[in-house]
């Protein structure tokens, strides 16, 4: 069984690169969470076995994010 990551916050910055793992300690994110966030847009970048995530991705992500949020549910 795996531990549970401890959440360590850190500034994400333009141009940086996070190895999977650390970028997942530092946002908070659970594996679920970080799992939909890959299906509504988060790009991952695999080189062999590891996967990063790009600042430029994640700060996208989350431009999308608020605007999803701000337009609300549909009207029916």
């Amino acid at each position: 069984m795996t531990t549970p990551l401890q959440f360590q916050p850190a500034p994400i910055r333009d141009g940086e690169a996070w190895p999977l793992r650390l970028f997942q300690q530092a946002t908070g994110l659970s594996a679920d969470a970080l799992r939909r966030a890959r299906r509504r847009g988060l790009r991952i970048v695999r080189i062999g076995r590891r996967k990063f995530v790009l600042a430029e991705s994640w700060l996208e992500y989350l431009r999308t994010e608020q605007e999803r949020q701000s337009e609300g549910p549909a009207p029916n």
